[in-house]
């Protein structure tokens, strides 16, 4: 009877310490604009946090880099003024496209990519 509960202990130890939470690495990706544009993100902390980046050129871009877990909400969204103007948004997972939108004369308007991780 020892040796069975002994074992079942063991066997219990090995299966949780197998099961480690996947980390993934998240980037938010803004480009595509040459004019400011404001862009709302969730952090790393959870909370919501705004920046105006000064877009020069189409070249430019302005990325977010933080780690989660599968079942993490992601949200970012930007908004340009300029009538002429486009912006690209896009969410990576591990380096890879997850999500991307893309707007283009559109001023004023919000493009929004948000979900879970995977």
């Amino acid at each position: 009877m020892m040796k069975y509960i002994s074992c079942l202990i063991v066997i219990s130890v090995l299966f949780t310490s197998c099961e480690k939470e996947e980390i993934k690495q998240i980037t938010y990706r803004v480009n595509e604009a040459y004019t400011p544009v404001e862009i709302n993100y969730l952090d790393k902390d959870g909370e919501i946090s705004t920046v105006v980046f000064a877009f020069e050129s189409i070249e430019d871009e302005w990325t977010y880099n933080f780690e989660a877990k599968p079942g993490d909400i992601f949200y970012a969204s930007a908004m340009y003024s300029d009538s002429l103007s486009s912006v690209s948004i896009a969410v990576l997972i591990d380096d890879k496209v997850f999500r991307e939108k893309y707007s283009e004369k559109e001023p004023r308007r919000y493009t929004t990519v948000s979900g879970t991780i995977p």
